[in-house]
């Protein structure tokens, strides 16, 4: 039964620290994907707005292209 004991501090900050680095990672993971989510509807909406739908948009070259 000392052995149960024993593990008490080092899983205590072990917890801890797992903790704080998975929600860390998910807030930069939802953070990030929100953002992504975000640009699209942006560039989308002002696509629609500019009149260019059903036209593409080369990032390339810098130019519509008609289709």
């Amino acid at each position: 039964m000392d052995w149960v004991v024993a593990l008490g501090k080092p899983l205590l900050v072990g917890l801890v620290l797992l903790g704080l680095l998975l929600s860390t990672a998910g807030y930069v993971l939802v953070r990030g994907g929100w953002r992504l989510y975000t640009v699209y509807q942006w560039r989308e909406r002002a696509k629609r707005r500019s009149g260019m739908s059903g036209k593409a948009w080369n990032k390339d070259r810098k130019e519509l292209v008609m289709g």
